[in-house]
């Protein structure tokens, strides 16, 4: 009887320690939460919010279209390719004396001057 009581006792015990440790894990309790930790003891510090302001000053003057009489074509390249197919690209522009507006990276005209100083000395 003795031994049946103590094995009554273990288990309850047992019980008790799991109900505990459920409660715990359910009520989302953080033992080990160092942000928590840090906020009530008042060392993290808190960045401010940069303020976005809107742009109010005045518009561009932006062209979207120009209606002529003349058969033209505006050609705008944006972007370089590689020193081979700019030379080709550049070639027959010159062919057909046609002018073109390219929009250069600046990391790339850093990285290949000469082939941006080819495309300004050619007149494209």
């Amino acid at each position: 009887m003795e031994r049946h009581k103590g094995e009554i006792v273990k288990r309850s015990k047992s019980r008790l320690v799991i109900l505990l440790a459920m409660l715990v894990i359910l009520s989302g309790c953080r033992l080990f939460d160092e942000k928590k930790k840090a906020a009530s003891s008042g060392t993290e510090s808190v960045k401010p919010t940069e303020e976005i302001v809107r742009y109010t000053g005045e518009k561009s003057n932006a062209i979207s279209s120009v209606y002529t009489s003349k058969k033209e074509l505006a050609l705008t390249f944006n972007g370089m390719a590689d020193q081979q197919t700019m030379e080709l690209l550049l070639d027959e522009l010159d062919v057909y004396e046609m002018k073109a507006t390219f929009f250069l990276p600046g990391v790339r005209v850093a990285e290949e001057p000469d082939l941006a100083n080819a495309i300004v000395s050619r007149g494209a």
